[in-house]
C-alpha cells in the first residue's frame, strides 16, 4: 500500500508555545509545541520542516547504487551521486544548526 504524504515545501507559523506546520495548501500537517524560543522547539521544527526534502533525497538514492546488506547490518555505498549528497550533507546541517 502506498501512503500519500502531503507534498512540500512546508512552512510554519505561530509564536510562542504552538507552532503550526503547513504544507502549500495551507492546511495543517503537524504542530510543534515547546517553549517559546527554546532551541530543541527550533530543532525540532527545523526537522519536521526538512521532511519533505529529506523523503526527496532518499528516494534520490534508492537504486543510486546505495544498499541494504543484511548480513552486516550496514549499508554499503557503491556509487552516490556527488550533487545528492552534497545536498543531503547541507540538509543536515541545516537541521542541526
Amino acid at each position: 500500500m502506498t501512503q500519500q504524504h502531503t507534498p512540500g515545501p512546508w512552512r510554519s507559523d505561530g509564536t510562542h508555545y504552538n507552532i503550526c506546520i503547513r504544507g502549500p495548501n495551507g492546511r495543517n500537517v503537524a504542530r510543534v509545541y515547546g517553549k517559546f524560543k527554546d532551541a530543541k522547539t527550533d530543532a525540532n521544527t527545523r526537522l519536521i520542516l526538512a521532511a519533505p526534502t529529506m523523503l526527496d533525497l532518499l528516494e534520490g538514492f534508492v537504486g543510486s547504487g546505495v544498499e541494504w546488506d543484511g548480513p552486516t547490518n550496514r549499508y554499503v555505498t557503491m556509487q552516490v551521486d556527488r550533487d545528492r549528497l552534497t545536498d543531503a550533507k547541507a540538509l543536515i546541517e541545516h537541521i542541526k544548526a
